[in-house]
């Protein structure tokens, strides 16, 4: 796969791993399929970035990384575009598990305003410096008023 701007889409898959953990609080739990050997995970993930987007490439890396790490037993079906839903109905998707994961852009920090810094990718100078924001007590405010807000 192409990606345009390699820096940009490593910030936005680090923040991606972000809310992979967001859409576990927010829903129930990914779809579970028994197989013969192990059960296969399925995760639906909506974004209404548009094709080729640094964000759709981004969302799509994400999906083909945990396919390969999990030796293919977690598929993350990516919807672009809004295909499930446009950005303020993902939160209610997420909520009763129609969907386990998705992308938000600045609306996010309408809904929880304590949550809008993380939209701000030009605070962060790599991954490493977003993820401990995240790890230490500010994060975890906001997780607990995402948790609040959302159940």
């Amino acid at each position: 796969m192409r990606v345009r701007n390699k820096g940009r889409a490593d910030c936005w898959v680090a923040w991606l791993s972000v809310l992979f953990l967001v859409g576990f609080w927010m829903g129930p739990s990914p779809t579970f399929v028994s197989s013969a050997d192990a059960q296969q995970i399925t995760i639906r993930f909506n974004h209404t970035f548009g094709p080729e987007t640094n964000a759709d490439q981004a969302v799509k890396r994400f999906a083909e990384e945990v396919g390969e790490k999990s030796g293919n037993r977690v598929q993350v079906k990516v919807f672009s575009s809004g295909e499930l839903a446009e950005e303020r109905d993902q939160y209610n998707l997420l909520h009763t598990g129609a969907i386990e994961m998705a992308l938000a852009g600045l609306l996010v920090g309408t809904v929880t305003p304590e949550y809008g810094i993380i939209d701000m990718l030009y605070l962060w100078r790599d991954q490493d410096h977003l993820r401990k924001f995240y790890e230490g007590s500010i994060g975890q405010e906001i997780e607990a008023k995402v948790l609040q807000l959302k159940g």
